[in-house]
């Protein structure tokens, strides 16, 4: 009947705003997440690097600046996690101890969204 389909139409639709909906709401979320790990990531980077790394990244005579776009020992955030974590033969302690695996991310992350490309 007409009033069938016209309610078959209703749902369908109702369905798909429903679906677009969760889709911009974990857009929001992951956008979320992303700006409070970028927000730590900041702050663990200032408290633990910067004294060797510069404010900016830029560097200093004790380490090499982090803004690439080339690096030693990569540039992707799980090299960034691995040299913090696991340290350098060239200088760089690990960090892995003092700062925990998720603060080692955070300050990965930070240092990956401020590479030159």
């Amino acid at each position: 009947t007409q009033k069938a389909h016209y309610e078959a139409q209703v749902k369908a639709h109702e369905a798909v705003t429903a679906a677009q909906h969760k889709e911009v709401e974990g857009a929001e979320s992951k956008e979320h997440e992303l700006m409070e790990t970028l927000t730590r990531g900041e702050k663990i980077y200032k408290e633990n690097c910067a004294m060797c790394h510069g404010e900016k990244l830029e560097g200093s005579g004790a380490a090499p600046a982090l803004t690439g776009p080339k690096f030693v020992y990569g540039s992707s955030v799980e090299d960034h996690i691995r040299v913090i974590s696991k340290g350098t033969q060239k200088g760089m302690p690990a960090f892995e101890r003092q700062l925990g695996a998720a603060n080692v991310y955070n300050a990965a992350y930070f240092i990956h969204s401020r590479h030159k490309r």
